[in-house]
């Protein structure tokens, strides 16, 4: 481990900060942190997030041992990247200019790049250039998310992404199904964070799309899983969109409302605080 990381870590440490989450990502719970960290448990043996996104909770609580997942397979890769190599994958995003050519051009290779560090890069660079953070793909399989001429997010700096490879130390990181993720690791003394990407049972709310995608039908899997942490001796926390879809879940466990600040919407006055439900078998 580069002494520099280490060093870091220890200073952030003692000013009692964290490290700050290196993608933008919709549904992001980092304005909601403190809140989520007061339905958690104070001791765990092991911290496992199969939603991971963002990593706002897991930065925010610092896990000494982690278990962190995602079916989006570019997620997990330049988790992986900012792990072993926060230096150069600061160094590649930083030598591309931040304009809509640039952009387009980056986003037409998206997929193509040589090694995974570049593939990280691109994804990263798209991330804070792109609107509103978003990552969709199209049936094609190709990153469609169009350039945002305004409110781009800024880069972490290189502090920002050695604080979060230090952290990543002593995570696992996995791509996969979140049920199988989750029942094949979990123990008795873990916590599981989980926030799927929200459904309703009217309509639907966009956050992401990728290939086998969190939907509907997947409620009752999740609610199985629920039921499997819970069994293993293991404690909880879930959040998701106050919808009618998850009531039958959320009662079956200690609840709560919590209000979330959407920012998703394209326009600032469509921008609005929306309830979500806290779900918890933590006594």
């Amino acid at each position: 481990m580069p002494r520099s990381l280490v060093s870091t870590r220890t200073i952030a440490i003692m000013n009692g900060s964290s490290p700050k989450p290196f993608l933008r990502w919709a549904g992001s719970k980092r304005a909601v942190v403190g809140q989520l960290s007061q339905h958690a448990p104070k001791h765990f043996n092991r911290y496992i997030e199969p939603f991971v996104g963002s990593g706002a909770l897991y930065f925010h609580t610092q896990p000494n041992k982690a278990i962190l997942s995602d079916l989006n397979w570019d997620v997990v890769n330049l988790f992986e990247q900012v792990r072993s190599q926060p230096i150069l994958l600061h160094e590649l995003l930083c030598s591309h200019a931040r304009d809509k050519d640039t952009y387009l051009a980056i986003r037409a290779n998206f997929g193509n790049e040589n090694t995974t560090i570049e593939r990280a890069a691109s994804m990263l660079y798209l991330n804070r250039n792109c609107f509103n953070g978003l990552f969709r793909i199209n049936k094609s399989g190709r990153f469609n998310v169009p350039y945002a001429d305004n409110r781009r997010g800024e880069y972490p700096n290189l502090n920002d992404l050695t604080q979060c490879a230090e952290q990543l130390q002593s995570a696992q990181l996995f791509y996969g199904d979140f049920y199988d993720i989750v029942a094949n690791h979990v123990a008795e003394g873990d916590f599981v964070y989980l926030d799927p990407p929200y459904v309703q049972l009217q309509g639907r709310i966009f956050h992401e799309y990728v290939g086998g995608h969190f939907r509907n039908t997947d409620t009752d899997r999740l609610g199985a899983l629920l039921r499997k942490i819970h069994s293993a001796g293991a404690t909880f926390l879930m959040s998701f969109v106050d919808d009618a879809i998850i009531f039958p879940i959320a009662q079956e466990w200690h609840h709560t409302r919590i209000l979330v600040q959407r920012n998703i919407a394209g326009f600032a006055s469509n921008r609005r605080k929306s309830a979500e439900i806290i779900v918890t078998n933590r006594t």
